[in-house]
């Protein structure tokens, strides 16, 4: 058995990433099918509630973390916290906050099963027109480049 350590290549890195997320899905998805077919799922009423809550708000925190890191091009600590305030990280991670507290809004307001594939139209529209995922950005519009100060590689769809 391999150790990997922070000199290991990250193709490396992603090949067995990738097979621990492919086997720990295969497992959680026997088991399921297991409980089901066994037709043991009233087990699951003697997992506590704290337990379940307690399991559900961290899932829920690291995945606004992760999300918020990828917005913000750098990661979620106490030091970084006042930097999310600068002129150019704020629209890029107020804007996924905005999308994601409008995208229930809508769907509890207009019940409806166009609303999450049209607001993920709405919401792509930008990225394939100006190569970025938010508004606001700077932009050097002189040399017809659009946004390429902001995000390094990302290229639009068409020029």
């Amino acid at each position: 058995m391999t150790s990997l350590g922070p000199d290991t290549p990250p193709e490396e890195l992603l090949v067995h990433v990738t097979v621990m997320i492919a086997l720990s899905t295969a497992l959680v998805g026997m088991s399921c099918f297991l409980l089901g077919w066994l037709k043991l799922g009233a087990v699951v009423r003697f997992v506590p509630y704290p337990v379940i809550g307690g399991f559900l708000a961290g899932t829920g925190w690291l995945l606004c973390r992760g999300a918020i890191a990828v917005t913000a091009d750098f990661p979620l600590e106490w030091g970084t916290i006042p930097d999310l305030f600068q002129i150019g990280v704020l629209p890029r991670w107020l804007s996924a906050v905005v999308f994601a507290v409008a995208l229930p809004w809508l769907s509890k307001k207009y019940d409806h099963w166009r609303n999450i594939p049209g607001s993920l139209a709405v919401g792509i529209i930008p990225v394939a027109v100006y190569g970025v995922p938010f508004p606001g950005a700077n932009c050097d519009r002189s040399n017809g480049e659009r946004f390429s100060t902001i995000l390094k590689g990302w290229a639009p769809v068409w020029s």
